[in-house]
């Protein structure tokens, strides 16, 4: 699990889609964007395939049957010549002459194609009702023809051919919610160990590398203060099986950045050989744990033997210790 998914699902448990017409789809998942970008419904859908979050059905819509988007506009038209361009307004009907219009055609009450008055209703007109009339051929009409248009990529199709678009909602499994509870459980352990060892625990908002970069680390546990401040970085993997050296690289590279004397790495339940090598090479400290439940005490007595270590000189040309 990456430390943006980590992140995220520590965060946020249920994700429902809101309508956003400025949106190519019509609708966003905006928390799942903070963290996945404009791919946040794939990697959602990842997540689900990964057994760490269910989805439930929150909405039936009509989509685009070629983008797929759910921004549809619906447009009359004139079932004669196909203009837009009507007006729906109360029709009259005159019976002497048969001109059916709007009412507003029948101005100082007198029919605008015989000219002659109208009387009583009943007597030489009636009222229908609400019409159309086209403004371009002058058809009148009760029912408009319609056509929906995506707003998207601009095709226009009949309600019949439009898609059916589902929206789900997200949440996290019951499984994965306790297991997000334990990990806060150990983390809490964990942070009351290290103090209790006389180390300060680093605020996040505080881990910026070099680079400028925000960083991100399970813990981040420092001793002494200024430039005599000593970082000591804290990070968990787990994997279905072991846990990769491209893994372990990115998070030493992360160490490096932030100027950390140290690297802790826990895998749950274990490291590749090559990243053991990897570990061992540049001198980064690791355990592995069978459960989240161990892994807190691990780290806790791999601090301890790197404590007597803290004021040796540094042995690798990247962080100060080196480790197996």
């Amino acid at each position: 699990m990456s430390e943006i998914t980590r992140d995220f699902i520590k965060k946020a448990k249920i994700i429902t889609p809101e309508r956003a017409p400025s949106s190519p789809l019509g609708y966003r998942y905006p928390v799942a964007e903070e963290y996945f970008g404009e791919d946040a419904r794939q990697q959602l859908d990842n997540l689900v395939k990964e057994g760490l979050m269910e989805r439930d059905f929150h909405q039936r819509e009509l989509g685009c049957p070629k983008c797929g988007s759910v921004n549809l506009i619906m447009r009359f038209f004139c079932p004669k010549c196909g203009s837009t361009n009507i007006v729906k307004r109360e029709a009259i009907e005159h019976w002497p002459c048969g001109y059916v219009g709007p009412e507003d055609e029948f101005k100082g009450g007198k029919c605008p194609k015989c000219r002659k008055k109208l009387e009583k209703i009943g007597v030489n007109f009636k009222r229908l009702g609400p019409m159309c009339k086209c403004l371009n051929c002058s058809e009148v009409f009760q029912t408009p023809s319609d056509k929906l248009n995506c707003a998207n990529c601009d095709s226009g199709f009949a309600k019949e051919e439009a898609s059916e678009v589902i929206l789900y909602a997200y949440r996290i499994t019951a499984r994965l919610e306790e297991d997000l509870e334990a990990a806060l459980y150990q983390k809490s352990y964990l942070i009351k160990k290290l103090e209790e060892m006389g180390f300060g625990i680093e605020p996040e908002e505080n881990l910026y590398g070099r680079s400028g970069l925000k960083l991100g680390f399970y813990v981040v546990a420092y001793q002494g203060r200024g430039s005599l401040k000593t970082r000591i970085a804290i990070d968990l993997l787990s994997a279905a099986e072991e846990v990769t050296s491209d893994e372990v690289f990115a998070l030493y590279a992360k160490a490096l950045d932030l100027g950390a004397y140290g690297l802790v790495l826990v895998a749950i339940p274990k490291f590749s050989e090559e990243a053991r090598k990897l570990m061992e090479y540049y001198g980064v400290a690791y355990v592995e744990a069978q459960t989240l439940q161990d892994s807190a005490e691990a780290v806790i007595e791999k601090l301890e033997e790197i404590i007597e270590t803290l004021h040796r000189p540094p042995r690798t040309a990247g962080l100060g210790w080196s480790f197996g």
